[in-house]
């Protein structure tokens, strides 16, 4: 509020009654500027879910014009006006309406750091984070978090294979996303969904009702389009169908075939880069996939309360579309998310294209600069809920901010703040410095340790426990929760570190991706020894294994009991022990020559 006096409209005679009015505006007035001047922090009740966005700078508050004219009456007409506030801005996301955040901003001005920060806060509050990125953006914060990254160029995924879906599901799901990408019409979405079929016969479907076939891949669609060409009656059929072979050929890679990404047993901190992609259809496909498949599994678990698990998706618009309507994924996914404990976070640049229902279900809409008239004007009316008296005002924030300024709308805190988010910098040191802070005052040991070994025990969401069932007793094994490894990977090395020091070895653990897991020395031989839980997907074990025989004398794979065949079948030439046998390692190695 401000007061704008007019001294020459006050007459001499003027009453007391009068002069106290005026009085009383120019203390009213006084106190104002005295309350702005506050520091105010912008949290909520629970502080063990607060997530820190940064630091307030302005917030849009309404004031009235007051002029002192002879009737002295104010214009109570509304003004907004953006003034100085302080404090720190926090969000509690499972307090607000749903746990989705949307975040619009020309690239450059913070949208990704912004994202590095939010990864930061919600892996010190124990969630599991899914993250893709287009551009390689979020490589550095995954791997200081010890999570695992799937690089598109070698972990692909089969977008054929069923995933607990009947033949005739996925023809649809397969069919409607084609048709989304190139807005194929009714005569080739017949045919594509024609030769699908047929795919799924060939490798042994008997109806379209069927759950379990053997998966065929595109390069099987290939094949049978090549087939439906040669059978083609007429020239426009012909073109038909060479048109859906020129659009499914960009597809005809190893991205799309292998189906080395298993989605139910993926880790805590897991990150998917899809930059390496040809373009941007192929960016869209691979995304969904994964995406559909998460959705599916999402749906068969039962409803949970509170948020376990938050999906980042930078560079959305490869993803976001108005046209892809109900069928969207990242629709369903925001729509639905809340009820299975999921949460998603999505930035993009063009927030034109954000559909209607996304934007609908998103709690928290964070802006940063834009420059596109359209893009300020459609961001302006969601943050000012399309008040006309408040437009102007943000419109002409959105066009002044700073790299890292923000201005933020959650449906807890629903007046407009300008918030200077962390810098790039911070970001490193939080990364440094605070991230295994909390994971440090648990008593859940670092490194596996049987339960005799340890005093107490926390079983939270941090640990992780290893139950091995032997003949002479039952070992209970307990470990922190690791991004990139698992409690069984740890516990089976220890053991085959046991036990070759047992047997006078000489040995190391070498713990990085450079070496095996243990490297052992023998007889004047070098062995590389591997210990494989079945999890990763068996040909990149076989790639593994062949580099590690160009530098070792031998190699020893050593693996999960419940996959010894299946390696033992795809590693032929290698020498393979199950898990339950490891004394049989003794055995080789004092058969070396």
């Amino acid at each position: 509020m401000f007061c704008k006096l007019k001294t020459s409209a006050i007459p001499v005679s003027a009453t007391l009654a009068q002069l106290m009015m005026v009085f009383n505006m120019i203390m009213a007035n006084i106190i104002k500027k005295f309350l702005d001047s506050i520091k105010f922090e912008y949290t909520t009740k629970d502080t063990k879910e607060w997530v820190n966005i940064g630091k307030v700078k302005y917030k849009l508050k309404k004031i009235k014009k007051i002029y002192m004219g002879e009737m002295y009456k104010p214009n109570n007409l509304p003004y907004y006006s953006w003034v100085s506030s302080g404090g720190n801005f926090s969000i509690n996301p499972s307090e607000e309406s749903n746990p989705h955040m949307i975040i619009v901003g020309m690239s450059g001005f913070g949208k990704s750091t912004l994202l590095k920060s939010l990864i930061i806060e919600m892996y010190k509050k124990d969630k599991t984070l899914l993250i893709f990125d287009a551009h390689s953006e979020h490589k550095d914060v995954v791997t200081y978090l010890n999570g695992s990254i799937y690089d598109s160029r070698y972990n692909g995924i089969n977008i054929l294979s069923l995933d607990g879906m009947t033949v005739g599901e996925r023809i649809s799901e397969f069919v409607n996303v084609f048709k989304s990408m190139y807005g194929l019409g009714y005569i080739q979405t017949t045919k594509l969904s024609s030769c699908l079929w047929y795919c799924y016969r060939n490798n042994g479907a008997k109806s379209r009702n069927s759950l379990v076939v053997n998966e065929p891949t595109i390069s099987d669609l290939m094949n049978e389009l090549t087939i439906f060409l040669k059978n083609a009656k007429t020239t426009s059929e012909k073109n038909t169908l060479l048109h859906l072979k020129y659009r499914i050929s960009s597809f005809n890679s190893d991205a799309f075939k292998n189906n080395n990404i298993d989605i139910k047993n993926l880790n805590r901190v897991t990150l998917f880069l899809t930059g390496n992609l040809s373009n941007n259809e192929s960016r869209y496909l691979y995304m969904h996939e994964l995406l559909s498949r998460l959705y599916y599994t999402m749906h068969n678990k039962d409803k949970e309360n509170g948020i376990h698990t938050y999906l980042f998706i930078d560079e959305a618009q490869f993803l976001i579309d108005e046209s892809s309507g109900e069928s969207s994924i990242i629709r369903k996914l925001i729509e639905e998310g809340r009820k299975y404990g999921f949460g998603v976070i999505m930035a993009t640049h063009m927030p034109t294209r954000l559909p209607k229902a996304v934007v609908a279900n998103a709690a928290t809409f964070i802006t940063f600069y834009l420059r596109e008239p359209s893009d300020i004007s459609y961001s302006a009316n969601i943050l000012s809920g399309n008040k006309k008296e408040k437009i102007d005002q943000i419109k002409d924030m959105i066009s002044k901010l700073g790299r890292n300024q923000t201005i933020i709308l959650t449906t807890k805190v629903r007046t407009p703040l300008v918030v200077q988010t962390n810098n790039f910098l911070t970001i490193k040191s939080q990364i440094k410095n605070s991230v295994f802070q909390d994971n440090k005052k648990t008593p859940v040991p670092k490194e596996p340790m049987l339960e005799s070994e340890i005093g107490t025990i926390v079983c939270n969401n941090r640990s992780e426990r290893l139950v091995i069932n032997n003949t002479k007793n039952e070992e209970r094994w307990f470990m922190r929760k690791k991004g990139n490894l698992g409690i069984e990977h740890e516990v089976y090395v220890r053991k085959i570190s046991d036990l070759l020091a047992q047997n006078q070895i000489k040995h190391r653990i070498i713990d990085n991706s450079k070496g095996p897991d243990i490297s052992a020395y023998f007889k004047g031989r070098r062995i590389a020894i591997e210990y494989e839980t079945g999890k990763k997907h068996i040909l990149m074990t076989l790639a593994m294994v062949k580099n590690r025989r160009e530098v070792f004398d031998d190699v020893v794979v050593i693996v999960n009991d419940s996959y010894l065949p299946k390696y033992k079948r795809i590693l032929e030439g290698f020498t393979i022990i199950s898990s339950n046998e490891l004394q049989t390692l003794i055995t080789i190695f004092n058969n070396l020559s």
